[in-house]
């Protein structure tokens, strides 16, 4: 289910289905969500659920709200309460995310071919209240970490794996690339450096890696006094201080290279 249209074609076809809607009182909510004297509507299509209109409010990322139910993408959110509505994460460009109602934690998705909105409520064990969005695919709590995995069946519900990792889940904390931005593949605790390997869902430690003078450079490249490193792993050869990363390309003692299988530079000729 993509929303395409924007606000302006939406409003022009509810002028056109005046004789549905009420134009006179009819109002924005906000993305997509409109309200008048007799229902409520999300993109342009009047949600099918007894809407209670009074207490009917935008929350954010696409879901509403009334004192009875939790809407998502103008669908009711079922068996979830719509108080105390915390929203985690995003987790892709379609819907799927985290969100927390209550003390409970769900995972809502969409069904790619009934285009239904599901609810699966997060039963494995969590410290609830530590429970949080670490980074894009990334959750912990105090005790362990947790990946999205988006390989399952729908039918079997997706759900969060736990990261193999040794590091201090406590004092971890994201690294942030030069330009001050956080980085969201390399991490450290109090003693170690990591790369976040999510394609196969792992923290990995960066052996050797000098603590005190490692840093991001851009993305996937970081560096320290001694090395430079891409996705975690050591470049051969290379001294930091002639390696930059210009307009995404390397350049490394004014020349530009590409980087092979085995963590070594190959110069790219240029016509």
């Amino acid at each position: 289910m993509k929303v395409r249209r924007n606000l302006l074609k939406i409003l022009i076809l509810f002028i056109l289905v005046g004789s549905i809607v009420n134009t006179k009182t009819l109002k924005s909510v906000g993305d997509y969500y409109f309200k008048d004297k007799n229902n409520a509507y999300f993109d342009m299509k009047k949600i099918d659920e007894k809407v209670d209109l009074e207490t009917f409010v935008y929350l954010d990322y696409f879901y509403a709200k009334d004192k009875n139910n939790l809407y998502f993408y103008g669908q009711k959110v079922k068996g979830v309460s719509p108080n105390n509505f915390n929203f985690l994460t995003l987790l892709s460009n379609v819907p799927d995310n985290i969100i927390k109602s209550g003390n409970d934690f769900y995972l809502v998705y969409e069904n790619d071919l009934n285009e239904k909105i599901y609810a699966k409520k997060m039963d494995f064990p969590i410290d609830r209240d530590t429970f949080e969005s670490f980074s894009m695919r990334v959750y912990k709590d105090k005790n362990n970490f947790y990946y999205y995995d988006d390989t399952d069946d729908v039918k079997k519900g997706k759900t969060l794996i736990k990261f193999k990792n040794e590091a201090d889940i406590k004092t971890l904390k994201f690294l942030k690339e030069k330009n001050g931005e956080k980085s969201n593949k390399y991490i450290k605790d109090e003693k170690n450096v990591y790369f976040v390997d999510e394609e196969n869902l792992e923290i990995k430690k960066i052996e050797n890696a000098d603590y005190k003078t490692f840093q991001v450079i851009e993305y996937l490249y970081a560096k320290d006094k001694n090395n430079v490193y891409y996705q975690g792993k050591k470049l051969n050869n290379i001294n930091p201080n002639y390696f930059k990363i210009v307009d995404n390309e390397i350049k490394y003692n004014n020349e530009f290279y590409k980087i092979d299988e085995n963590m070594n530079l190959i110069k790219i000729e240029r016509e």
